[in-house]
């Protein structure tokens, strides 16, 4: 029999992606998973730029490329992003498959057994799972309605070294929070105090409900406006703007983590699929592309107030919540806490709906008080029908 490291034998499965199945089941209203809604994803424009980034005779795109990227894609990325980051170049791109590998990459080329991680007490989960990989020790701290509390980062780093520090700064996953400009820089400035290496996920700016040009600065760009002398890591993918089939995600570094992170990728997958990255330089360089992001932020707006709406007169006795500005998320706190249920799964199938326990994104496992929504993939009648499902759910939950 094969053995494998301990550290992978007894690690869980992401909770997430097993939800992912139940999904499937007949009549089951999903509110888990974060997945685009299906009638948004573009195909015909996605058929048009294969069509157009093979058109010639050209066979570049078929071939082996560049691990840290084609450069058509880094260009394109880096025209897109200028606004929100500052001045970069495509020269200080890392395309990589989706920005799961780019966390991971990060996350390998950054921290050695024992090294100390900051996250926000409740984190992404497959960020969490990659720094477990790494042997970190993942410290949750204390949040308040605008995320991490830089006061909690300052009493932690003066007890231990920090290396690193992840955020989700613009309507996280899972609370759907967006940082103030003013929290930024302090934190910011206690991570630069800290010397930790901040890592900034950006993957649903491009969501917020109202203009994007009116958010707060990407934590990249406060750094280049205010030179407080921090590390940033810039991290960004294009799953829920375009389509996560295409599996292109991009990492913005210093030269130094840069050059570790090609090195990673070329042991992990040499570099991501040319083709994907040809038809997303096509999309992201198209007129095609501001329109679209306009109808993704009516249609989610829309979906997120519907399910405010119904989570109001369904269940807004038993939790609390923030109306959702972006993103694809309500995080939702228990008024009298829940039963240490372990299984939500024969619940779920009773009455047909999902949704992800808040333990599942705490750093130390343990949550009892919370569960996030996602409003992105389901239509707006049964965004309706899920909060009614969601009401028999947690009645019975809070009754065991």
């Amino acid at each position: 029999m094969t053995s494998v490291r301990s550290l992978f034998a007894n690690a869980q499965g992401s909770a997430i992606r097993e939800l992912a199945g139940l999904a499937q089941e007949p009549d089951m209203i999903s509110l888990a998973g974060g997945m685009p809604d299906p009638a948004l994803l573009p195909l015909e424009a996605i058929r048009e730029a294969y069509a157009r980034a093979l058109s010639s005779d050209d066979r570049a795109l078929l071939q082996y490329g560049p691990t840290d990227g084609l450069p058509a894609c880094k260009q394109a990325v880096s025209a897109l992003l200028r606004d929100i980051l500052g001045p970069q170049e495509p020269a200080d791109w890392v395309m990589t498959s989706g920005s799961q590998q780019a966390i991971d990459l990060v996350a390998r080329t950054l921290l050695d057994p024992g090294d100390a991680v900051v996250v926000e007490d409740h984190a992404y989960p497959a960020a969490l799972q990659a720094f477990r990989f790494c042997e970190a020790r993942i410290a949750g701290l204390a949040c308040d309605e605008q995320g991490l509390l830089p006061e909690a980062l300052r009493e932690f780093a003066a007890t231990r070294r920090v290396r690193a520090i992840y955020l989700v700064p613009t309507f996280g996953n899972p609370t759907g929070v967006l940082m103030g400009a003013e929290r930024r820089l302090a934190l910011l400035r206690a991570a630069a105090d800290a010397q930790a290496v901040v890592i900034e996920d950006d993957p649903y700016r491009s969501l917020a409900f109202e203009d994007a040009a009116a958010l707060p600065p990407t934590l990249h760009q406060l750094e280049r406006e205010h030179r407080t002398g921090a590390d940033v890591v810039y991290l960004t993918s294009f799953s829920k703007t375009v389509a996560p089939a295409l599996r292109v995600g991009a990492v913005l570094a210093s030269p130094t983590l840069r050059r570790a992170v090609v090195l990673a990728k070329q042991a992990a997958d040499i570099h991501s699929g040319t083709l994907d990255q040809g038809v997303l330089a096509q999309l992201l360089g198209s007129a095609w592309l501001p329109a679209h992001l306009a109808t993704l932020r009516t249609h989610y707006a829309a979906k997120g107030l519907a399910l405010h709406a119904a989570l109001q007169a369904h269940v807004g006795d038993l939790m609390t919540w923030q109306a959702p500005r972006g993103g694809m998320f309500i995080w939702g706190t228990l008024r009298n806490g829940a039963a240490g249920i372990a299984d939500w799964k024969p619940i779920f199938r009773r009455h047909g709906v999902l949704f992800v326990p808040g333990r599942e994104f705490s750093a130390c496992g343990v949550d009892a008080g919370h569960l996030r929504l996602s409003f992105a993939n389901p239509a707006i009648p049964r965004l309706a029908e899920g909060a009614a499902r969601l009401s028999r759910v947690l009645r019975e939950a809070l009754a065991a």
